[in-house]
């Protein structure tokens, strides 16, 4: 496993016998040997401004270390196989993990949890890369495919989370309260299961709420509702919610399908 700084001035490697190793690059001297692992070091990154790095090992662990130093600052146990790829995002406050129980993980790296845990690849996942911009991970695995994964979304959904967490509890005592009708609704929209999101949003504009038509209508195309999603577009273009070329658009589209 092999790992270059941004900058170009630092090596990192990881080895079979469980080390890293610091080397530099103009010099090809090593600066710095210490034992990560207890068995095979798979994967090394370093972190886009160099001062931390990432090691993962056939130990299960996904570790962070000061290279500089030879100090682990960190560890993430959470998978059941050995971490086989490792990533930093491109701001580096998110630490990725690909591993052989199939599994992408993503870490908070100065809080040390785990934020996500993705799933979909039917074998071992061998490696992770993240995109300069941050918004898409891509994932390798062993049965034959690549998989972009909308990182953007995911952050969405962590951002949400507190949010609806109090929508939740509002609802065990006010059935009927709009703005966490509204919130709880949102949440399903954004996890893609228009049925309940159509529901509830139309509970909480029942309710009280105001609900974005164009929010609405999404559902409704995506439940093939042709006529709830037409009149929901319709009050979308009466309210300004969006230009008229694009309500117009979508009405056409609508049409088609």
């Amino acid at each position: 496993a092999v790992s270059c700084s941004r900058d170009g001035r630092r090596i990192l490697s990881g080895s079979w016998d469980g080390t890293l190793r610091l080397g530099d690059a103009d010099t090809g001297s090593e600066l710095r040997a210490f034992a990560a692992h207890a068995g095979l070091v798979t994967d090394a990154a370093f972190s886009p401004d160099g001062d931390l790095a990432l090691s993962g090992g056939e130990d299960k662990i996904l570790r962070l270390w000061d290279p500089a130093r030879g100090v682990r600052q960190r560890e993430f146990p959470g998978h059941t196989a050995a971490v086989l790829g490792v990533a930093f995002s491109s701001d580096g406050r998110l630490a990725f993990s690909a591993g052989q129980d199939d599994t992408v993980r993503i870490w908070d790296v100065a809080g040390g949890t785990e934020a996500f845990t993705l799933t979909g690849h039917a074998a071992s996942a061998t490696s992770i890369a993240v995109s300069a911009d941050g918004r898409t991970a891509l994932s390798g695995s062993e049965d034959g495919s690549a998989r972009a994964w909308d990182l953007s979304r995911l952050m969405r959904y962590r951002e949400f989370a507190p949010e609806l967490d109090r929508a939740l509890n509002t609802l065990q005592e006010q059935p009927q309260d709009a703005p966490a009708l509204a919130t709880l609704g949102q949440w399903y929209a954004l996890r893609g299961v228009w049925d309940q999101a159509a529901e509830h949003l139309a509970r909480a504009r029942a309710a009280g709420a105001t609900i974005s038509p164009l929010l609405l209508a999404r559902c409704r195309w995506m439940l093939d509702a042709a006529a709830g999603a037409r009149t929901e577009f319709e009050q979308a273009a009466a309210a300004g919610e969006a230009p008229a070329a694009y309500i117009n658009l979508c009405v056409e589209a609508l049409t088609a399908k």
